[in-house]
């Protein structure tokens, strides 16, 4: 069983964690492909993810800094976020859909 095959699993993640903290948390799941270079600073970009539109609805607009460090991820689309700016909060708790994140 490979972990970086499966398309779907669920990880432990912490309210007022950011989603790099929880892939940090799981290294054996997340931590390798989602690297947090910078410590989640939002000085880099090797946490970007892209998350599902039911999930977005519930997160604040990013920031200016996060979009400039968006803007030299890999590929970056709509649904771009930086891992370490997304964090667990009530209203994502409350979600009646699953919270899905792809790492790019």
């Amino acid at each position: 069983d490979i972990p970086h095959h499966r398309t779907h699993f669920e990880v432990d993640w912490k309210k007022g964690d950011s989603l790099l903290d929880a892939a940090k948390e799981n290294e054996e799941l997340l931590g390798e492909y989602m690297e947090g270079t910078c410590g989640g600073q939002m000085s880099c970009c090797t946490c970007h993810v892209y998350l599902n539109e039911a999930t977005l609805q519930h997160l604040p607009k990013p920031g200016r800094a996060e979009n400039d460090m968006l803007d030299l991820a890999f590929e970056p689309q709509d649904n771009s976020r930086l891992g370490c700016q997304v964090e667990l909060r009530r209203e994502l708790l409350d979600m009646e859909e699953d919270i899905v994140v792809t790492i790019p």
